[in-house]
């Protein structure tokens, strides 16, 4: 028997869920990880230590594949179930504009060196 199509807020709630779960073997690998000092020393003794060099792995594995799953499934998703497209269109240069300027101050890059700010639409 075939399920019918899920609705746009449940996929979304699905893959919150899913998120949710990849954050908690995130979190995991983060205390494990960061329970002690990284530092060059560290990073040195990683090819006589495969514990440490596991823990190390399974940090990135699972930072990039929540990363990748909110980007790629998640937040299209919930621009979905709020029916969107105007006022969350706007929410999503404003990320851009606002991750652009984290960037310049973090990192203290000039402004030549990074793509311009979006420009936003004026509401009427």
């Amino acid at each position: 028997m075939l399920q019918p199509s899920l609705l746009p807020v449940d996929r979304f709630l699905s893959t919150l869920e899913i998120v949710r779960r990849e954050g908690e073997h995130l979190a995991y690998s983060w205390r494990r990880l960061y329970a002690h000092p990284i530092d060059i020393d560290w990073i040195r003794r990683l090819k006589d230590e495969p514990e440490a060099a596991e823990q190390l792995e399974a940090f990135v594995s699972r930072f990039g594949r929540m990363q990748d799953t909110i980007a790629d499934k998640l937040l299209p998703r919930w621009l979905l179930a709020l029916g969107i497209a105007r006022e969350y269109s706007l929410m999503l240069m404003r990320t851009y504009n606002r991750t652009r300027d984290d960037a310049r101050q973090r990192l203290a890059l000039p402004d030549v060196r990074l793509p311009s700010e979006l420009s936003l639409p004026i509401q009427p």
